[in-house]
């Protein structure tokens, strides 16, 4: 074999391998993406909610105080009427005991929920972000996403909601 017919098959082998390589990097990084996006995804609130229907004394839900007091959310759910009525209990320092509905008033229906990111809560459907202050309020932009208003008391050490709020939005889960 001449030297320049040697320099060619190199350069033919060199070429093959970076495109080799190249493949293989692409088919790393779309499947990392695609264990990301899953990750991601299962941030959604339904996958989280602690069935609290035990803490359930004629119509109210009580949650103790110290159960929510270290800053993050906090996922529950009750059967109302054979559906399970899904919210989240988030306390902060500046804005206090902050209670709603683990469903937007608009995007609802994807059944997606909320998640924690830093101390805001994000919808899993549209990415809007909420600060905890705005939480537990009505709808401060009269129309589009915002977390389900749901009120809720404190009474002594503890959080109680009224199982007559949680019917009221029980629409959000059907």
């Amino acid at each position: 074999m001449t030297k320049n017919a040697e320099e060619r098959l190199k350069a033919v082998h060199r070429k093959r391998r970076i495109v080799l390589f190249t493949v293989i990097g692409m088919l790393v990084a779309v499947i990392l993406g695609v264990v990301l996006y899953k990750q991601l995804t299962q941030e959604k609130g339904p996958a989280k909610a602690t069935d609290v229907s035990d803490r359930v004394s004629g119509d109210i839900v009580t949650i103790p105080l110290s159960e929510v007091s270290d800053g993050k959310f906090h996922y529950y759910s009750n059967s109302i009427d054979g559906v399970r009525v899904r919210y989240f209990i988030v306390s902060d320092r500046s804005a206090g005991i902050r209670t709603a509905f683990d469903a937007c008033d608009v995007c609802y229906a994807a059944d997606k929920g909320y998640a924690q990111v830093g101390s805001s809560a994000k919808c899993m459907n549209c990415g809007n972000t909420f600060t905890v202050s705005q939480l537990g309020t009505e709808n401060q932009r009269g129309g589009g996403c915002w977390p389900g208003y749901l009120p809720h008391e404190i009474k002594g050490d503890n959080i109680t909601i009224e199982l007559s709020d949680l019917r009221e939005g029980k629409y959000y889960f059907q």
